[in-house]
């Protein structure tokens, strides 16, 4: 009964042994080891090493973001343990660390503050000292007799003491009043940082089971909100002799709430707000309209409640469903390109500081030189000036994403366009602004141009020349475009009679030249049509 008696005790304090282990917290700060940079949010990847006692032990990683997306903690760890469980929280009763601009300020703040009490210390001694100098000017006439010239040595002396002291009085107010400025300007910035500090912070808890006592390393990832990058592009032409240089930067920036400070980070083209499920096509009914307005008359009765869809190409049976609706050195050198099935990484050797404040950071990410042709283009009917136009081949292969192009040429800045990757077209144009020295002119030929009136009917002749002049050291190729009216009407009828040379699309009354001019060479063009319609009918559009 004793022995009995005795082994329970002795399980009772096993079970409490464990119980105490079991218990033990341990709260710990992990520094950020990588930043991968989504379009749209950014997984962070936090390491700490520690050391844990033996048994069970909840280890609280601390002062993280408090965006994390609880369904994206990951963690791994190297060591002699077995990890339990991982949850992510928020903790509203704690401040985010001091940064080190928050230290500094508050260094800072303490030596103007001590310098402001020595200013004080000082301007009190010389105003008593003053005091005492404007009292003791009566102390000489009240104890004796002064000669005239002890009294004007007297004089001298008081006014030398009484001038440096104003002057020492006046030198050291000044210096407290700009002191006492600075300090309030420090104060006002310790406030700013510190109301910015004053959020909630993010938590990650680690249960972690050890045999003995033993030192881990833990690792930690996440996804977290307010963060991602968008691209943005230079395009730069030395002449229309040079390849076309494409500089690819990415504006990257983050609101987290934890600067990342020269941190390792990667850009990644993905976008997990997207997801990565694949759609599934619904069945796609057809019916006979009349059938299918009976058969949904009858849900209606049966089932008032239920919300219909209609379409007028197809319906599903089930209407909690959608329709089918038809319808020089560069850091980019230490750039590292990775490409996966679904996406491209830019690893960027350098580290970069990213702070919490939403402030977009430049990033070079990659520089390229691309195949380009040259071409001018021109339509003198809206504008009289030719455009220059750079045709890229190959883009394919440079994992560009939808974004802004800052366009230059010659060293000048001449605009900006859209790079759009999606387009499926094997060229991908950009215009490099207008090119003076390339004229163009668009003129009437008054003498062609007449009215005929033929019976019930009235006929008129246009008539336009295009000429052309190339007054660069250089021979260029452009392709000028004009038009004709298009007919919709069978009462109107519109004839080319001359197209100079220019290829006639019938169907949209476009004319087309392709033209090789060399250095000062001069060409035009002479194009001719009529219009022949009712002459007692008005004619829109000519």
């Amino acid at each position: 009964m004793i022995k009995h008696f005795l082994f329970t005790i002795s399980i009772v304090l096993f079970l409490n042994n464990i119980n105490v282990i079991a218990q033990e917290k341990k709260t710990v700060e992990a520094d950020i080891k990588q930043v991968v940079v989504f379009l749209s949010k950014a997984q962070i990847t936090n390491t700490t090493t520690t050391t844990l006692e033996g048994g069970t032990t909840e280890l609280t990683i601390t002062g993280l973001s408090p965006f994390i997306d609880k369904n994206s903690v990951q963690a791994s760890g190297k060591g002699e343990m077995v990890i339990l469980g991982v949850k992510s929280n928020v903790n509203h009763l704690k401040t985010q660390v001091k940064s080190a601009e928050l230290i500094q300020l508050e260094d800072t703040l303490e030596k103007v503050s001590l310098e402001v009490e020595n200013l004080k210390d000082k301007l009190d001694i010389l105003t008593k000292q003053h005091d005492m100098l404007l009292k003791n000017q009566e102390i000489g006439g009240k104890e004796k007799s002064l000669t005239p010239d002890d009294f004007e040595e007297y004089l001298d002396i008081f006014r030398d003491h009484l001038t440096e002291l104003k002057k020492n009085l006046s030198k050291t107010d000044r210096e407290l009043y700009k002191k006492k400025a600075l300090e309030q300007n420090i104060v006002n910035q310790i406030a700013t940082i510190s109301n910015k500090n004053n959020k909630t912070v993010g938590e990650i808890t680690i249960t972690l089971q050890t045999k003995n006592r033993a030192t881990v390393t833990l690792e930690v990832s996440y996804l977290v909100e307010n963060a991602g990058w968008s691209p943005i592009y230079d395009l730069r032409s030395k002449n229309t002799s040079s390849p076309m240089q494409l500089i690819y930067r990415a504006n990257v920036f983050q609101n987290t709430g934890v600067d990342w400070d020269k941190t390792k980070i990667k850009l990644s083209t993905a976008n997990p707000t997207v997801g990565g499920e694949k759609p599934e096509l619904d069945v796609w009914n057809v019916a006979i309209e009349e059938e299918y307005k009976k058969r949904k008359g009858k849900a209606r009765s049966t089932n008032p409640s239920k919300a219909e869809t209609t379409s007028g190409l197809g319906y599903s049976e089930n209407d909690d469903k959608k329709l089918v609706q038809l319808s020089s050195f560069s850091l980019a050198e230490m750039v590292t390109v990775n490409e996966n099935a679904v996406s491209t990484e830019f690893d960027i050797a350098v580290p970069y500081s990213v702070p919490s404040n939403g402030q977009a950071v430049l990033m070079d990410v990659q520089t390229y030189q691309i195949p380009v042709s040259y071409k001018y283009f021109s339509s003198p009917k809206l504008e009289a000036n030719t455009f220059l136009t750079a045709q890229l081949t190959g883009w394919e292969q440079y994992n560009l994403i939808e974004g802004t192009a800052n366009v230059f040429f010659e060293g000048t800045f001449v605009g900006e366009t859209y790079l759009n990757p999606s387009n499926t077209e094997d060229t991908l144009k950009v215009s490099l602004g207008r090119d003076k020295k390339v004229v163009i002119k668009r003129e009437v030929l008054k003498e062609f141009t007449s009215k005929q009136f033929l019976g019930s009917t009235k006929k008129v002749e246009y008539a336009y020349e295009i000429s052309i002049r190339n007054t660069k050291k250089d021979s260029v190729a452009i392709t000028v475009d004009d038009q004709i009216p298009v007919s919709k009407n069978k009462e109107i009828e519109v004839e080319l009679l001359d197209g100079g040379g220019a290829n006639y699309d019938k169907e949209t009354g476009k004319l087309i030249w392709n033209v090789n001019l060399s250095s000062s060479e001069e060409k035009k063009f002479v194009f001719r049509f009529t219009v022949k319609y009712p002459k007692n009918k008005n004619i829109i559009g000519l």
